[in-house]
């Protein structure tokens, strides 16, 4: 390998790295102060939430991945499977023991969970039929070009074709 190819392989510099990180930590104190804030100020939406979104934060911990695409896929349907409870505990008796009737009602576990395995479902499966998809646009895209080049060759003629095929 070349002295110009080695630097072109090299990592991007750490400046540039911690940067982008800084970034993420930005974001998780702000997480983390929000979730404080709503812990002092609305506790029973705390608890509904933090119970609720369980499989949104295992994402968040197991996703090693850097832009979270498993937690963001969780987290999305997961979020639309809480937030009708919350909604419910905001314009009802907004107080804790509302809060755990609604964590011991089995349908909001199984409306909040059900959501969650849509997002899994969702990171899970997608790649795969998208990736099919894609195979299928690629095959048609190759039978199209075959029989252009079809075509050419009886316009041309069928030395054209070797002469460019030896080049």
């Amino acid at each position: 390998i070349s002295a110009a190819a080695a630097k072109v392989r090299r990592p991007p510099p750490a400046a540039s790295r911690k940067g982008r990180d800084a970034g993420r930590g930005a974001l998780g104190s702000t997480l983390v102060t929000l979730a404080l804030a709503v812990l002092v100020l609305a506790p029973s939406t705390f608890v509904l939430v933090a119970a609720g979104m369980l499989p949104t934060i295992v994402a968040v911990i197991l996703d090693r991945t850097p832009r979270k695409s498993a937690a963001l896929c969780v987290g999305g349907p997961h979020l639309s499977g809480v937030a009708p409870y919350v909604v419910f505990l905001w314009q009802g008796p907004n107080g804790l023991n509302a809060a755990l009737a609604t964590l011991t009602d089995v349908y909001a576990w199984l409306v909040m969970y059900s959501a969650a395995a849509l997002g899994w479902l969702l990171y899970l499966g997608l790649p795969s039929v998208l990736g099919a998809g894609f195979r299928m646009h690629a095959d048609h895209r190759i039978r199209e070009l075959e029989a252009t080049q079809a075509r050419l060759k009886d316009v041309w003629g069928e030395e054209i074709a070797e002469a460019a095929a030896k080049r």
